[in-house]
């Protein structure tokens, strides 16, 4: 680990105008103790023309090419190569703001029991329109993850600059095709991090009509059995936590995994469905709600999971 260094890992599958643009914005900024490591995740375009070209071009910038597997898969083995003091992950079509790492490492360093720095994120059309100042829930100032990051995300992949030794604590990335960032995120919660909040935007995140890439992966089923692997993983850092489940953040991660659940089983994923029913009612603290998860798993157990799910749905449409 090299001190004050700043990894910038950044993923990219079949992106090579917006890795350009990514990468730009990571050279641009003001504090330059960095490295940028680039992972190939299998594309099959002139992706790898640009990365050869950026290499070349750039002392600071390293590249790894992996089969396709994944963002998750990608940013491990871009973590695997990093040599910096701090991490920061970058999907390619999002971009950095020059004042990022020398204002997030300043928060870092006037605390040693801080963990990590987040910033205010813009979401932006790709032309340039603002169309959230402070997208998901950077405008308000957290001190720890938990439990705000149970009830979902509190930022979008590039607004935090996370200490490498804590990430160290926290383990890989886990092999999922769906919130394997937020699965990420609250395994690092668990652990009690302490947080830097930068109360002004830093990093642009952008709207755009190709897929983003963690929707690359078009085995929906794939996804959606991943993504209800992460709830019962997320449920338990929660509960190693010891988030009470009183807790606003708990309902609403019960009512968010009652939908899952409906989803999985109008898609057959009956076990899947089943165990995020049993989260709903361990999660919740309120009688009603416990009714309303064990009247439908009584109706489905008796007329089927799949068709009552499915009802379920057209009724909701």
């Amino acid at each position: 680990m090299q001190q004050g260094l700043v990894s910038t890992i950044i993923p990219v599958y079949n992106r090579p105008e917006m890795l350009l643009e990514a990468v730009d914005s990571v050279l641009a900024q003001t504090y330059q103790s960095i490295e940028i490591i680039i992972v190939n995740d299998g594309s099959t375009d002139t992706t790898q023309q640009v990365i050869n070209h950026l290499v070349e071009n750039h002392s600071v910038v390293s590249s790894i090419t992996i089969s396709n597997s994944g963002p998750a898969m990608a940013r491990q083995a871009g973590l695997d190569r990093a040599n910096g003091e701090f991490i920061q992950f970058l999907d390619s079509d999002d971009l950095l703001y020059p004042e990022k790492f020398a204002k997030q490492v300043a928060g870092l360093n006037q605390a040693c029991e801080v963990g990590v720095s987040y910033c205010v994120q813009e979401y932006r059309h790709i032309n340039g329109n603002l169309l959230d100042a402070t997208w998901m829930r950077t405008g308000k100032c957290f001190k720890t993850m938990f439990p705000a990051m149970l009830g979902g995300r509190i930022w979008g992949t590039p607004a935090p600059l996370y200490r490498a030794n804590v990430l160290n604590q926290v383990g890989p990335w886990m092999d999922l095709k769906n919130q394997e960032d937020w699965e990420y995120d609250c395994r690092l919660a668990s652990l009690g991090i302490k947080l830097n909040y930068q109360n002004e935007a830093l990093v642009m995140i952008r709207h755009h009509e190709d897929l983003h890439y963690g929707q690359i992966d078009r085995q929906q089923t794939i996804k959606l059995a991943d993504k209800a692997k992460a709830y019962r993983l997320i449920y338990k850092h929660a509960r190693t936590a010891n988030i009470a489940r009183s807790n606003p953040e708990s309902k609403r991660f019960a009512r968010m995994a009652f939908m899952l659940a409906r989803q999985c089983a109008a898609q057959n994923l009956i076990n899947e469905a089943k165990h995020l029913i049993n989260i709903c009612n361990d999660a919740s603290s309120s009688l009603l709600e416990k009714f309303e998860y064990k009247l439908y798993s009584l109706f489905s157990n008796s007329f089927g999971w799949q068709r009552v799910a499915t009802l379920s749905q057209r009724i909701r449409d």
